[in-house]
């Protein structure tokens, strides 16, 4: 697989256990997002977030101030696009990968774009990928024959987004809840089928848990 950067969950792997019925939120920004400054009637805070993508507190391009909130700060590992202090992703087609890596990852010797794309890749292996989610905002070219930016094996559909800066987004399925009222989701390697699209997004859905040592959540 070749992705074109990495954020990672930082420490030892045993800083910050997650028990059954309890989630992470990893924001890309861990603040709270309805201030009138910054929100649209579909914002969300996520002040209390666990985590948040960004490099420390710094000023964008156009005079945004980029806090640095009480979220633990996420490592950016590999970069091979445009750098920028915190996490973009894309608000057309894009895919998101979770994995925990095998072997060190190296932020050097890309392997070259060879489409004419603006950016180089940095490859993972397979064999280490968790789960994986892909989108596109036109379903027509996700249907293609090369519609899909994952292997299927690793993902064998996608969710259609029918536009950008709607407040959209995407949730797994419930597959079914245990006798403890923990949920368990569906996950068959098919967005198409594992994901749905909701009209407005929400922390922590179905309510999942906060870990114990995030003591900044309400």
């Amino acid at each position: 697989m070749f992705v074109k950067t990495v954020w990672q969950i930082p420490g030892t792997g045993n800083q910050y256990p997650i028990k059954p019925g309890e989630s992470i939120v990893i924001a890309q920004w861990g603040t709270d997002h309805t201030a009138e400054t910054l929100g649209t009637s579909n914002s969300i805070n996520l002040s209390g977030a666990d985590f948040e993508a960004i490099l420390g507190e710094s000023t964008l391009w156009n005079g945004t101030v980029i806090t640095d909130n009480k979220a633990i700060n996420m490592d950016r590992v590999i970069e091979t696009g445009f750098a920028m202090p915190q996490w973009l992703v894309s608000v057309g087609d894009d895919a998101i990968v979770l994995f925990k890596p095998s072997q060190a990852l190296v932020n050097e010797n890309f392997i070259a774009s060879t489409n004419g794309g603006y950016t180089d890749a940095r490859e993972i292996l397979r064999s280490d990928i968790l789960d994986a989610v892909q989108w596109r905002t036109n379903e027509e070219d996700g249907l293609k024959e090369g519609g899909l930016f994952l292997p299927s094996d690793i993902d064998a559909g996608f969710k259609f987004l029918g536009a950008s800066y709607t407040g959209e987004s995407f949730s797994r399925k419930v597959a079914y809840t245990r006798e403890d009222g923990t949920v368990v989701y569906q996950d068959t390697n098919n967005s198409t089928n594992d994901f749905e699209k909701n009209t407005k997004p929400q922390v922590r859905r179905n309510g999942a848990g906060v870990p114990s040592w995030n003591t900044w959540a309400k």
